[in-house]
């Protein structure tokens, strides 16, 4: 029999030859097989790590921010859209918020 395996991200491939034995494929299929599994494994693995990490993050959030108060800021962009959000949530952490847009008036109503 003719059998052709096409292992991993498309550029490594396995050919088994015509005359290759019933042992020989039932070899390859536990070698895709046991790829497989430490694949899954090590994502789950990954997984739960950033679970840990993140549930750590969360029970203590004051260790992993740093303050802005009293920080001098440069916003671009302020006068609207995700720069003017920005500017206003920065603001009302205390930080000194410096607000450039090509806009005058939209960078203005910002300031406000």
């Amino acid at each position: 029999m003719d059998y052709f395996f096409k292992l991993g991200d498309g550029q490594s491939n396995i050919h088994v030859c015509k005359r290759c034995s019933d042992s020989d494929l039932e070899a390859i299929t536990m070698i895709v097989t046991l790829q497989f599994l430490l694949e899954l494994l090590y994502s789950i693995v990954i997984s739960i790590g950033i679970g840990v990490i993140n549930l750590v993050k969360w029970l203590f959030p004051s260790s992993f921010f740093k303050s802005v108060a009293g920080d001098i800021v440069l916003v671009t962009g302020g006068g609207a859209g995700i720069g003017k959000i920005m500017a206003k949530k920065l603001a009302a952490l205390g930080a000194v918020v410096v607000s450039v847009d090509l806009n005058e008036k939209w960078n203005e109503e910002t300031v406000k």
